[in-house]
């Protein structure tokens, strides 16, 4: 699969683990990919 963020490209092959950081923003993802997406909420 590919991963595209802002100017940067990068391949991903079989098995491979990518973590973003949310400040990313957008990140388009092609291929086929399973896809977690997580967050941690604000602390009261």
């Amino acid at each position: 699969m590919t991963v595209t963020s802002g100017p940067w490209t990068g391949r991903l092959d079989r098995a491979r683990t990518l973590l973003l950081p949310a400040a990313l923003g957008e990140v388009r993802v092609q291929g086929p990919a399973d896809v977690l997406i997580g967050y941690v909420p604000d602390a009261l």
